[in-house]
This record gives structure tokens, sequence and C-alpha cells, in this order.
């Protein structure tokens, strides 16, 4: 009994070191686990941030652009306009967007994304602020100047040319707003931002986004003037890198010194002095698709007009460079296969002498004769037709085309036939050191100035490929 007694307390003191040692363990684990996620949750915190900005500011810039092609004709739109931005907070558009605002100084055409005009969610960045939005003049909805001569000003086109300019984070310009050469490769027409964090701008504006009292409606939309909540200074930032200064709550068109600069811009010590973040909409994003839905919307007018009983799968006249060089109602011209769209059939009409010969007005269809938007395409839109799918008068036949009567289309992909194909002309390109020029008369019926490979033949051989330095046409075929 006493040598069981004597062990006993050792027993319980080995018992109890052991859950101090426990303890000790469990504390070092909770001490080392701590650390741990202090250091890494905000790594992961900052990647899930950017993920989020990434993804809104992607889903801003193809709404921007579906907008900009689903222009309704029937109401007077115009194909490629984009949207004045938000300057209340409201998330819908505002009526014009000219030059800037008079008492406020502010410029009408930089502010939040309209996110409920463009029937988007209430879009915000990793920091849980709402997109911004700037839009170039030439690409605004209002106020424009309208298309009435045959040079760009005033029109919206091919040949349109952005007019924002851009530097890189390190200042280097990479795209120069001033540049109103049409032949330019790319060109930036819009710009979304993220705006990020509050910080201390480097020209010493603290960033406030309040509502400065009553100001703000009870929504939040703000009432009347520029508000902190409002005004751009206080989401956009300011840069200054020895000769290069960059304000991104404000730009100038067609200058190469007052555009914006991408973000985030460090300072030695890794601090942010500038976190905006960008994403850009050029004319490589946005024109060749705006050609493709000209193309389509004249594919389907002449295949609309062929299909009438009356006509018998044929097709009118073409305009020819020569005629539709002369005039700005441009006449279908008899006898010729290849040319522009024309705004008269009567040569067409004439071609049947006999009752119910072809039409002489193109079907209510026909996106092209709906508003004013057409005058800014009918100089780059051509089309050509099988020979013997020409005006003709009614056959007891449809017109059909084979042993070698048909259109000819090549391509990556090999030979095909089509009785019509519509070309509309790319952006005017350089080449073998001579630029292509629309903008004398004598320029408009040289077809070399338009189109590119066998398109420019004006023959029954037709080209169709991606897009390159040297060729940008964009063909369609039935």
């Amino acid at each position: 009994m006493p040598h069981s007694k004597n062990k006993r307390p050792k027993q319980s003191q080995y018992r109890q070191r052991g859950q101090v040692l426990l303890f000790i363990c469990l504390g070092l684990v909770l001490l080392i686990g701590t650390g741990l996620y202090a250091r890494y949750r905000p790594q992961s915190t900052t990647i899930r941030n950017a993920q989020i900005t990434s993804q809104s500011l992607a889903q801003a810039k193809s709404a921007l652009i579906g907008y900009a092609l689903s222009a309704n004709f029937a109401s007077n739109e115009r194909l490629g306009d984009l949207p004045c931005p938000d300057l209340i907070d409201s998330g819908v558009t505002n009526t014009a967007c000219g030059n800037t605002d008079g008492s406020t100084g502010q410029s009408y055409r930089i502010g939040r994304l309209p996110w409920k005009t463009l029937g988007l969610p209430d879009l915000r960045d990793g920091d849980g602020e709402r997109l911004w939005y700037a839009v170039s003049n030439t690409f605004k909805y209002k106020t424009r100047s309208n298309c009435t001569t045959i040079d760009t000003t005033g029109c919206l086109n091919s040949d349109t040319v952005g007019s924002i300019s851009i530097r890189t984070s390190q200042g280097q310009l990479i795209f120069d707003g001033s540049n109103r050469d049409p032949t330019t490769n790319a060109s930036v027409i819009a710009v979304i931002f993220a705006p990020g964090q509050m910080i201390r701008r480097q020209d010493g504006i603290v960033q406030d986004r309040s509502c400065n009292g009553g100001i703000c409606l009870n929504t939040g939309v703000c009432s009347s003037g520029s508000p902190a909540k409002c005004n751009p200074t206080n989401y956009l930032d300011y840069i200054q890198m020895g000769s290069v200064v960059e304000d991104n709550a404000n730009f100038i068109d067609n200058s190469a010194v007052n555009g914006f600069i991408l973000g985030p811009i460090l300072d030695s010590s890794g601090n942010a002095i500038l976190n905006d973040k960008l994403i850009l909409i050029t004319t490589q994003d946005l024109l060749p698709l705006l050609e493709r839905r000209v193309a389509k919307d004249t594919l389907n007018c002449l295949q609309a007009y062929a299909s009438a009983p009356e006509n018998k799968s044929r097709y009118p006249w073409p305009s020819s460079l020569a005629s539709s060089a002369m005039s700005a109602s441009y006449p279908d011209t008899a006898d010729n296969r290849f040319g522009r769209v024309p705004d008269s059939l009567s040569n067409t009409a004439a071609r049947g002498t006999v009752p119910s010969g072809m039409a002489s007005y193109w079907p209510n269809v026909c996106a092209h004769t709906q508003g004013s938007w057409w005058a800014h395409w009918k100089q780059q839109t051509f089309y050509a037709i099988a020979s013997t799918h020409v005006p003709a008068y009614p056959a007891n036949t449809l017109a059909t085309c084979g042993n070698g009567n048909c259109l000819t289309v090549q391509s990556n992909s090999g030979m095909n036939t089509a009785t019509v194909a519509v070309i509309v002309a790319g952006r005017q390109l350089s080449l073998n050191n001579l630029s292509q020029r629309r903008i004398s008369f004598t320029d408009i019926s040289n077809i070399n100035n338009y189109l590119e490979n066998t398109n420019a033949q004006m023959s029954g051989l037709l080209s169709r490929y991606p897009n390159n330095a040297s060729f940008n046409d964009i063909v369609i075929t039935p």
C-alpha cells in the first residue's frame, strides 16, 4: 500500500504536465494559424477583387458593343452610336453628351456606366464601386452632326476614327487621339473604368464619395450640381511622371496630351498612387461588327426583292461606281452587275416592258430605306449578281445559275457559288505605300479605294478571307 501511495502523485504530475504541454501546443497552432490567416487572406481577397473587377469590365464592354449594334433604323437611330454616360448615378443615360457643363465644367461625356439603359445588373468593381465610362465625340449618341458630305465628317462608318488618347502605366502613348488618319489600325472610341478604393490623388485632392448633405435624393441620385458622389475627381485618379501629366477625371477629344492612363500605378513602397483599372473599346472591336450588320441587312433586302413573285429570283441593277460617285441619290445602272445599292429602280423596272414587270421599289423590310442611318454607309456597300439573275421581263421559270454563270467566292475553306454577294468595305488601308482615299468624286469612283483582292476586279470571282493588313472586306452570300 505505501508503495502504491507513492506512485499515484507521480502519475498525476505527469498527467498535469501533459495537459499543460497540450495547451501550449494548441496555443502555438492557433498563433501560427492566425498569423498565416492574417498574412494570406489579403492576397486571396486581392485576387478575388481583381477577378470581380475584370468580369464587370468585360460584361460592360460586351453590353456597350451590343448597344451600338442594335440600332433601330425605323426609329432613326444611328448604327454604332454609344450611349451618353450617367451623370447623376441613376443608372440611366443622360439625354445628351456635349463637351462640358458650362456651370460646373464637368464633361458630359464622362460619368458612370448607364447600366440600366444597357439592361445590365448593377455592376460593381472588386471594391464595391460602380463603373465609370467615357465616350468619344465621334461615337456619342447625342448631340451629333449629320452625315451630309462624301467626307467622313459627321459620319459614322468604317472610316470613323475614335478620338481618345491612352497611355500605359509607364506613361507611353499607345493610342493618339489627335491622329485622324482613317488608315490607322485602331483608335479608342470608349473607356470603362473600375475606380477602386478612395485614395489621396497626387494633386492633393482627398477623394470624397459622400452625398454632401442635402444635394442627393433619398434614392442616392445626385439631385443638382456636381456633388462629391457624382464628381469624377472623387473616383478617378491623377498622375504626374516627369513630363507626363494625366487626370483620368477628364479628357479632351483629338488631343495627345489629355486622355487617360492605365492603372494601377504604385510608388516605390508599393502603395497605389493611381488605382483606376481600364478596359478599352476600339474601332477594331466595333467596326467589323457594324460592317457585318450592314452586309446582312443589305443581303436580306436583296433576297426579299428577288423572292417577290414578279421578280422571279432576279435582283435590281446595282448603281455603277461612276453613277454613284456623281450623285447623292444613287440610280440603278442598266446592264451593270457590280456596284453600290441604288436608291431608285427605274432602269430595273423598265427592263420589263410587259404588264407585271419587275418591281420599281424596294420591299418594306429593306433597312436602307428606313431612317437617315443609310447615308453613313451607302458609299461603303456594294453587291454583285450572277449573270443569270439580272433584271429581265418575267419569264415562266425562276432564274437559276449554273454551268459557270454563278458568282464564285473563294475563301480558306475552298470555293463556293452564289446568286448574289454583298461586300462592305472596311476601313481605308495603306497598300503598297499608297493609301486608299475616299474623299473626292474621283476617289469614290475608284473601286481600289474600297475593296481588295479579286473584289476590286468587279468580276464574278470574289474573295472572302479573315481581316489582315492588306484585306478587310466583309463578304456575305445567301
